[in-house]
């Protein structure tokens, strides 16, 4: 090719494309597109299965409920407990909150009964005297609380039994305020501390009749559909079962009549402390407040729901499968409740939460220790079945003036041969120790620590009932250098 035609073909060449540096910004932002649509599609996709799912889950559960346990949702046991609850004249629950709001209160919280009580029995074991100075400073407040201690003292067996009503007004259950169930922990102290003072003054029958009316007055919270009111319940009569270990620790001569009174109240007791209806009330209580989380009304922190809330829209995927983990969780509970003592704590002990995933979260975090709490009723029922046992031996050493050799010798004061620890179904244990005598229970633990059932420190291993010597009753307490050998006294102050 000529020059000439070499300059005419570079001249009619087409010009090189311009290259648009944009092409690849919209590439990407296209792929962003589809790949965000194909996210939002598949999880709208796994949210509708899920909740498909456990919704299905959920109305077969239901529906089960509804034919084998009707009336189980919250605002029918709510409608049936206040139903029952006795007008204001003869309700005893009531009529206990009023005589606590009348006791004076102390303008200092470290100087009232409940913490000088609490400073006296620190470090001291029940036989032990208490110190003086401050014995000397609690008997000058009981004056002021005197009529009140009198007329709880006055419950008898015959007394009105009583509930307190649950005042519910919509939003969280969780919410609800048990402020005059907690004002029904107090008068059990006052009683504790009358049974103390008169044991103190060698009256030991009017300190044992204190006793009693602290078990007939707190027998007017039965039947209250909350596990706290429950364990309110169980710890306010062991106060009366320390009322009766402290009385013989002190007094040797109870009268036997007493004794058996007892003896009888506190064996019915072992039985009479129904935990059916407090898990039956928590698991609708929990279930319902769920449901409102999942109906909106709520959010899981009791704040106004939003609009729009992407937190909601996560969980509320899952929620149906989270109230069916609580159902389940329930009925597994639920059925322990009708094993023998013994059984029942080894499947507590054996029993393991399932494993948290994304579907069983919210339950896991809003389920209650409920495996806890019917551990306590079983340490209760030990509690219960000591002291009963140790009382008889009580009245054997005051008929025979030794202790039994065996806790079979106490079938004529009206203890079964045979008697059984309700944590393994063994024989109940029995010591004779050389200051007096242990009837205890292995406790939660499921171990024999050989009756550690009183400490100064700490709480025992054991579950128990203490009785001591003759001249082992109302002793000086001891002082830290007759525990402790080394011990050095501290330098006085400046």
């Amino acid at each position: 090719m000529s020059y000439r035609e070499q300059i005419v073909a570079v001249a009619n060449a087409p010009a090189p494309k311009r290259r648009n540096r944009w092409r690849w910004v919209w590439r990407a932002a296209l792929m962003l597109f589809l790949g965000t649509a194909s996210a939002i599609i598949g999880y709208i996709i796994d949210w509708k299965r899920t909740r498909h799912d456990g919704d299905a889950k959920l109305a077969a559960i239901t529906t089960r409920l509804d034919a084998d346990d009707p009336g189980w949702r919250f605002e029918a046991i709510l409608a049936d407990h206040n139903s029952k609850v006795p007008p204001p004249e003869t309700n005893s629950a009531l009529k206990a909150v009023a005589i606590v709001d009348a006791f004076p209160k102390s303008a200092d919280a470290e100087h009232s009964p409940e913490a000088l009580l609490s400073n006296i029995n620190e470090g001291r074991f029940p036989n032990e005297l208490p110190n003086a100075e401050l014995w000397v400073e609690l008997e000058s407040n009981y004056r002021v609380h005197e009529k009140g201690i009198g007329e709880l003292r006055a419950w008898k067996a015959t007394s009105p039994r009583g509930r307190i009503k649950i005042d519910y007004r919509g939003g969280s259950p969780l919410g609800i305020l048990l402020t005059d169930t907690q004002k029904l922990r107090d008068p059990p102290s006052k009683l504790s501390w009358d049974s103390m003072r008169s044991a103190y003054r060698g009256q030991p029958d009017r300190a044992l009749a204190s006793a009693a009316a602290n078990l007939h007055l707190i027998r007017s919270i039965d039947f209250e559909p909350t596990l706290i009111t429950y364990l309110a319940r169980i710890a306010t009569s062991a106060a009366a079962f320390k009322s009766i270990e402290q009385t013989l620790a002190w007094c040797p001569n109870a009268g036997d009549p007493a004794l058996a009174s007892l003896q009888e109240l506190v064996g019915q007791e072992r039985n009479s402390v129904p935990i059916r209806a407090a898990v039956r009330g928590d698991r609708a209580m929990m279930i319902h407040t769920l449901e409102l989380i999942d109906r909106g009304e709520i959010t899981l922190d009791d704040k106004k729901p939003k609009f729009w809330d992407l937190d909601t829209l996560n969980y509320n995927q899952h929620l149906p499968n989270n109230i069916a983990f609580l159902h389940a969780r329930y009925d597994e509970f639920l059925s322990m409740i009708d094993l023998p003592p013994d059984q029942k704590a080894a499947a507590i002990r054996g029993y393991r939460f399932p494993a948290r995933t994304k579907e069983t979260i919210i339950g896991h975090l809003t389920m209650p220790a409920v495996d806890k709490v019917l551990m306590a009723e079983i340490r209760y029922q030990a509690k219960c079945v000591c002291t009963e046992v140790g009382i008889a031996c009580e009245r054997y050493r005051l008929k025979n003036g030794r202790w039994p050799n065996a806790l079979d010798d106490l079938h004529s004061f009206g203890i079964a041969k045979g008697v059984v620890d309700p944590f393994d179904g063994q024989p109940l244990r029995y010591r004779v120790e050389t200051d007096g005598v242990s009837i205890y229970s292995i406790g939660t633990n499921g171990i024999d620590d050989g009756g550690d059932i009183v400490r100064r420190v700490g709480n025992p291993d054991d579950v128990g009932f203490r009785l001591w010597n003759v001249p082992n009753r109302k002793v000086p307490m001891a002082k830290p250098r007759d525990l402790d050998p080394e011990f050095e006294e501290p330098p006085p102050r400046p």
